[in-house]
């Protein structure tokens, strides 16, 4: 695969976000210790860091940091085995913590209190909304904010559609926050 790692790492979050299990696990694959283990070792971390990160950025459940800690563990645990055991044991808990990830509901609450918190990050996207003359929406996986690829969304149409494409959606969740930062930039504009 010739991606980079922010790109898989992208990718990896953005599929696990909106459900899709499949693109998830083909992206964790890819990102998971093989052959060398000095520079799996590296982009599995990391991996696992960005999973770690989805459970508070991303998930809606009390557990999910338990589970994927839980995960990790016997994933390094398995690691001490790298190169002397062809089954490649280690994958089990990856795809274990990937799966479980695009199965729980979904809710982008925290980042957005965080955006709504920061006077910068608002004053930011005002900024953009007043220069910006055409927008057009790339692929997910390649946002150009959180990568070096793609045409680079507007942090405000970043927000709209990660929230939007959230799957499964945590069910009557009422996320105060993104109406904060809406009302926020109408103010400013």
């Amino acid at each position: 695969m010739d991606a980079s790692i922010w790109d898989l790492l992208s990718s990896l979050q953005k599929s696990i976000r909106r459900g899709e299990e499949w693109n998830a696990l083909l992206t964790a694959y890819a990102l998971d210790a093989e052959y060398d283990v000095s520079c799996s070792k590296s982009r599995a971390g990391s991996m696992w860091s960005v999973l770690r990160r989805i459970c508070c950025e991303d998930c809606n459940s009390p557990d999910a940091m338990y589970e994927t800690e839980r995960c990790w563990r016997f994933w390094t645990k398995q690691m001490e085995s790298f190169g002397r055991n062809h089954h490649e044991p280690w994958r089990l808990y990856t795809t274990e913590c990937v799966m479980q990830l695009c199965k729980i509901p979904k809710s982008r609450r925290v980042d957005h209190a965080i955006i709504a918190l920061s006077p910068r990050r608002i004053a930011a996207i005002v900024d953009e909304l007043r220069t910006a003359k055409n927008f057009r929406l790339p692929a997910y996986a390649s946002d150009g904010i959180h990568t070096t690829n793609g045409n680079r969304l507007t942090q405000i149409g970043f927000i709209l559609r990660e929230d939007l494409a959230l799957s499964p959606r945590a069910d009557g969740e009422v996320d105060p926050y993104l109406q904060k930062i809406l009302d926020a930039v109408a103010k400013a504009c």
